[in-house]
């Protein structure tokens, strides 16, 4: 795995045991990451919904969580990035990954604070958000945009909901399509028990 930078369209390849030039190759076809998510979110009888995230990453999407630890540096710095900007606290995580291995795993113990209104409670299920926003913030744009990588993404949240309780609303199931930049993106629920998931 190197820095997606890195991944050109020619590059020479040179073998060490010939005496050939060597022949050019197109390196951006490596350029592909994987990302699967896993949340198990439970109701307590507290009130506070607590549970556990499982991040797993592979090929470049590794790199860029290896890149986000050594750039952060410490234990604290981590915490405070993974709880930015998103809708729980972190309470343990644990972080598996080494310098030249293609996949990178982080696992986070969480809690949530439940939103209420009247007689409902209201469930954010997408704790881990990788893109906030924009990285192109220009509303007029005169070059073509370069996208690091390609990536497949999955996010899965699975919430038990507690004896008493039923379900009001599940959202609709929602899909869209880009195709100038191949890109796609699909949300379902379901509900099946007594679990919900997303």
């Amino acid at each position: 795995i190197v820095d997606p930078l890195f991944l050109v369209d020619e590059a020479r390849v040179i073998p060490c045991e010939s005496d050939l030039g060597g022949s050019w190759v197109n390196l951006t076809n490596l350029a592909k990451g994987r990302t699967s998510t896993m949340v198990q979110a439970k109701l307590e009888e507290d009130g506070v919904i607590r549970g556990e995230i499982a991040l797993s990453a592979h090929a470049e999407s590794a790199y860029m969580v290896k890149q986000s630890l050594k750039n952060l540096g410490t234990d604290e710095q981590y915490i405070e990035f993974v709880n930015k900007g998103e809708d729980f606290e972190s309470t343990s995580y644990e972080v598996q990954c080494s310098d030249y291995s293609p996949e990178a795993k982080v696992n986070i113990s969480f809690e949530q604070e439940v939103s209420t209104g009247g007689e409902f409670i209201y469930i954010n299920p997408f704790l881990i958000r990788n893109h906030h926003e924009s990285e192109f913030p220009d509303q007029e744009l005169h070059m073509p945009i370069d996208f690091l990588i390609q990536e497949n993404e999955n996010y899965r949240y699975e919430f038990t909901i507690p004896d008493g309780y039923e379900v009001a609303e599940l959202p609709s199931a929602v899909a869209f399509r880009s195709d100038p930049i191949k890109a796609q993106a699909m949300c379902q629920t379901k509900l099946i028990g007594n679990n919900i998931l997303v």
